[in-house]
């Protein structure tokens, strides 16, 4: 990532946490406009979605209907559209839709590319057990950090105060430096630790 350029954030899924989590990241995306280039694309599964959230900005069958969603949220079903060239894709699929995404993912991001996952399980190879971040980074080429922490996205939804913790691996503090900015707001706070496997 180019230190004094704004960069690209997108977003994968729509679910609950994605949705919430896309809320927070547009609102502290908009923030910075000297870090991040203002518009996030959202890719979201279905049509109707999309749709629901461009025209109404609103998710209702994950947040409900009162919560709003920030006007720089752009949804589209194209993944390819919506993660060519990004600096920052945040992962908020559910863990069993992870290698779909991987061929799709490969080579779509910049160089120096950084992923924050939402994504909670672990994969199997055979008899052993693999963080999903270590997965992600192994099948895709770009760094992978964890997000995660004792908040409930129901609450977030209403603005009541959360936090969390990025977990990320040893020489990777520049980007979860980056991935901390990407999603610290009043209402959500995010600390740092070196210890990607242990947060995951």
């Amino acid at each position: 990532m180019e230190p004094d350029v704004p960069l690209r954030v997108a977003i994968v899924g729509g679910g609950s946490f994605g949705s919430v989590m896309a809320r927070v990241i547009a609102s502290a995306v908009a923030a910075s406009p000297e870090r991040f280039e203002p518009a996030v694309a959202w890719w979201v599964r279905r049509e109707e979605q999309a749709a629901e959230i461009c025209n109404q900005r609103t998710n209702v069958a994950y947040l409900g209907p009162d919560c709003a969603l920030p006007d720089n949220l752009h949804a589209t079903t194209d993944l390819e559209q919506a993660t060519r060239g990004t600096d920052v894709l945040v992962l908020g699929v559910p863990h069993q839709f992870l290698d779909g995404l991987y061929p799709q993912l490969r080579g779509a991001l910049r160089a120096g590319a950084q992923i924050l996952s939402l994504c909670k399980g672990l994969h199997l190879e055979g008899h052993d057990i693999v963080p999903l971040t270590t997965r992600i980074t192994a099948q895709t080429g770009y760094a992978a950090s964890i997000l995660a922490g004792p908040n409930l996205y129901t609450e977030m939804a209403r603005d009541a105060y959360a936090e969390a913790t990025i977990g990320y691996a040893a020489g990777n503090r520049a980007g979860a430096l980056v991935l901390q900015q990407l999603c610290t707001t009043p209402h959500f706070g995010v600390e740092v630790v070196e210890d990607l496997v242990g947060v995951d």
